[in-house]
Formats: C-alpha cells, sequence, structure tokens
C-alpha cells in the first residue's frame, strides 16, 4: 500500500517539476528574443554615445560601464513592468548573462588587443 503522505508528496514534485519545465521553456525563448536585440541596442547605444561630446577622449570601458548602467537603469525596469514573476526571474537571468557576456567579450578583446602590441614590440 502506498503512504498517502508520500503520493501527495510525489504529486507535488510533479507539479514543481512542471513549473520548472515552463520556466525553463520561457528562459529559452526569452534569451534567444533578447541577446540579439540587447545586442542591437548596445550596438547603437555604444555609436550614439562614442560620438557624443560628453565621452570623446574616454575609453571603451568608461563608455561600456555608462551604457550598462543606462540599460539597467532605464531598460530593464521599464520591460519588467510587463513581465509575470517566472517571466521577470527570466529577463533578470538572460539580462544577467548578456551583460557579463558582453563585459568578457570586450575584456577579451582589449587583452588581445595588449597580447599583440607585446608581440610586436618584441
Amino acid at each position: 500500500m502506498i503512504d498517502p503522505y508520500m503520493q501527495l508528496d510525489l504529486r507535488k514534485q510533479n507539479q514543481w517539476a512542471m513549473h520548472a519545465r515552463k520556466d525553463h521553456e520561457a528562459f529559452s525563448a526569452l534569451q534567444q528574443s533578447l541577446t540579439p536585440l540587447a545586442e542591437l541596442i548596445a550596438k547603437h547605444r555604444l555609436e550614439f554615445v562614442r560620438k557624443s561630446k560628453r565621452f570623446q577622449g574616454k575609453n571603451e570601458e568608461e563608455v561600456l560601464a555608462y551604457i550598462l548602467d543606462e540599460i539597467w537603469a532605464v531598460a530593464f525596469p521599464r520591460a519588467l513592468d510587463k513581465f509575470n514573476e517566472s517571466q521577470k526571474f527570466a529577463f533578470g537571468t538572460v539580462f544577467s548573462w548578456w551583460a557579463q557576456h558582453l563585459t568578457w567579450s570586450f575584456i577579451d578583446r582589449n587583452l588581445q588587443q595588449e597580447t599583440q602590441k607585446d608581440i610586436k614590440i618584441e
């Protein structure tokens, strides 16, 4: 005979698994749709900011930091107003991943440039 408490626990686990699968599907859909959009926004913002007199003479790292701050402060809260709780979590995760990816790709590019300079000097 199956213990009724164990049966209840199995039902809860199945419900949680179903919700986790739905959240993962929502996360995947958001990641696929938002990553190219976020990259496009950042690319256009980078061009705009580079042309701005306020950033004349600033290095790319300072410009990138400004853009990420601007996106976090303006675009992110506006987008979150339109989402339910699981979508907010998924969007936040995608956005965090994208911001880290953008930052690390920028760092990698700079390291490669520095390494190339070092190689040319030797």
